[in-house]
């Protein structure tokens, strides 16, 4: 058989792909320690400050690690850290940007 015989009668088999985009992700509702980490697969991602002790909504992707709010709103993403027990922190939340001297 001709492979543009096998070709036609693969793509006629073919099923057409959905119009919407599906996300392969699953959320999860984790409390966040002490110091704002929230433990996802043995691996530690930070959260703001303010969301220390508390509980927050996590969406986990197979390269992305995102903290929502309750409205699901991003409030910071980390890149996924694969392997066991490390840590991804970003810095930005616990940075303020202050004029010296108060001016």
């Amino acid at each position: 058989m001709l492979i543009e015989t096998l070709f036609k009668e693969d793509n006629e088999a073919c099923l057409m792909l959905p119009a919407k985009e599906y996300q392969c992700v699953r959320y999860e509702s984790l409390k966040a320690d002490k110091y704002g980490y929230v433990k996802v697969e043995k691996n530690q991602y930070s959260t703001p400050p303010r969301f220390a002790s508390t509980k927050v909504l996590v969406r986990n992707s197979y390269n992305q690690i995102d903290i929502l709010t309750d409205d699901h709103q991003l409030v910071v993403s980390h890149s996924r850290q694969y392997g066991e027990n490390q840590n991804s922190m970003k810095w930005q939340p616990y940075l303020t940007c202050q004029t010296p001297y108060g001016t």
